[in-house]
């Protein structure tokens, strides 16, 4: 499991008060870039030539009110991994280790040149794998 801790701003908040539903995908995608980074990957997938990972599936469940200030862990696993997709699971967890909300996105790499998929590349494949849920 990858972990990363973050902070909520006032400017996070909706008018409610409370964490704006895109926040939660902004603070995702945080952690990603982060887990990927931290791969020591051969290629800079996200600035490859050859290669795009677009999110093709989102989706969240908000379970309980994430106010300003509040500091959580971003916990995030690999929940399923394909030959040429793999799904990333979050869990925003409070101090208290309550769960606030749960968010999940599906990557697919594709080729720049035909824009179809392709097979994850074998330094990424080993990466994920090891955080495997």
């Amino acid at each position: 499991m990858f972990t990363k801790l973050v902070s909520i701003n006032f400017f996070d908040t909706d008018a409610a008060g409370v964490l704006f539903f895109g926040n939660l995908f902004r603070l995702a995608h945080s952690a990603y870039e982060e887990f990927m980074s931290n791969g020591n990957f051969i290629r800079n997938y996200f600035l490859d030539n050859e290669f795009a990972i677009p999110i093709v599936h989102t989706e969240a469940n908000y379970l309980k009110p994430i106010l300003p200030s509040t500091q959580l862990k971003v916990e995030l696993t690999v929940e399923e991994l394909k030959e040429s997709s793999f799904a990333l699971e979050y869990f925003f967890v409070n101090e208290n280790h309550a769960i606030l909300a749960k968010a999940k996105t599906v990557h697919v790499f594709v080729s720049k040149k035909e824009w179809k998929k392709t097979p994850i590349p074998a330094d990424v494949k080993s990466y994920l794998m090891k955080h495997v849920s």
